[in-house]
């Protein structure tokens, strides 16, 4: 049986349809077929139990439900969670064996899983589920379902909070947390911070898009703004050095409600039709990753790094020739 949409999102998934209405037709040729959007959703034990009805889960799976009704004649979702339920016992384990595979029309089958009544419900989050976003995020580098050359394929993040595998399953031999204390180590955080956006940056390198959401007041800004960054999929006009989570110029995504993270949702669904680096013809205009690149760090004048055959090449000058006058300091 479906869950009722809370009243308060109904708005929001009319707009969400209206979306979905507009979607541009795609052309049946192998350079223009329905792209892949694998939703990587944080379970972590701060998401809170299922059987919360005021939950960030229950506020997250309500609109996650909506926004793949609104899109899956369109769009191929698939689903991931992070950790793993039958990977070490919860805690930080990942798998790279999908609760849904990418396909059209998936929204029963994320239903089933992510809902409490669903048929093959997963369980929800519990209080000892860490945030292995890092290590779901290379596990998600490995799948074959997100390497059909025929077609785009994205990744959409859902998280609530930082890097923290503080009871077990790090990713290295590092602790996440002082000694004796559930409170992250300031240093292995930062590390952890570069180490995601390293782990974007590979994703972004293999054409796959990367969209960042961060959900709730208690996300880790500075991460999610240097992932966004780093997937090149950073909002328009944001500050890279922002620390606040509910900051309007955000480059990630954020949403402190429910009806915030579906109309982030379907803002990003909307547009994974766009170019990306991946080389193919997402938008079906004809040209292959046009006018794509990333901003990057130069000695005088504008640097990017330019999407060639579908992958971002080396930091180089980009634009008229820079006029660089010397330092008279």
């Amino acid at each position: 049986m479906r869950a009722c949409m809370p009243r308060s999102l109904m708005p929001i998934v009319a707009v969400a349809l209206v979306l979905a209405v507009a979607w541009p037709a795609r052309a049946a040729t192998p350079a223009c077929e329905p792209p892949n959007v694998l939703i990587l959703l944080d379970v972590s034990g701060s998401m809170n139990a299922a059987d919360k009805p005021d939950g960030k889960y229950a506020a997250a799976i309500a609109a996650i439900d909506a926004v793949v009704g609104a899109f899956d004649d369109a769009v191929r979702f698939g689903l991931m969670v992070f950790p793993d339920p039958d990977e070490g016992a919860g805690y930080c384990g990942v798998t790279t064996t999908l609760a849904v595979p990418p396909a059209l029309h998936a929204g029963d089958a994320v239903r089933a899983f992510l809902f409490p009544d669903g048929i093959a419900f997963f369980g929800g989050p519990q209080a000892h589920f860490d945030t292995p976003m890092k290590q779901a995020l290379d596990a998600v580098g490995t799948l074959d379902a997100l390497r059909d050359p025929s077609r785009a394929s994205h990744v959409l993040l859902v998280t609530d909070g930082m890097q923290d595998c503080c009871r077990k399953g790090d990713y290295d031999g590092d602790p996440d947390c002082l000694p004796g204390r559930g409170t992250l180590d300031p240093v292995e955080a930062a590390e952890n911070r570069a180490d995601l956006a390293d782990a974007v940056a590979r994703l972004a390198g293999r054409g796959l898009g990367v969209f960042v959401v961060g959900f709730g007041r208690g996300v880790d800004a500075p991460a999610l703004n240097g992932m966004a960054v780093a997937a090149g999929t950073a909002r328009d006009g944001c500050d890279p050095d922002g620390t606040d989570p509910a900051a309007p110029d955000a480059c990630f995504h954020p949403a402190g409600t429910s009806g915030e993270l579906l109309d982030a949702l379907s803002a990003i669904v909307a547009v994974v039709g766009e170019e990306v680096c991946n080389g193919l013809d997402d938008d079906c205009d004809g040209a292959i990753d046009e006018g794509l690149e990333i901003p990057c760090e130069g000695a005088c004048g504008r640097h990017a790094r330019r999407c060639v055959d579908g992958a971002y090449g080396p930091c180089e000058p980009v634009g008229p020739p820079a006029i660089c006058l010397p330092n008279r300091d």
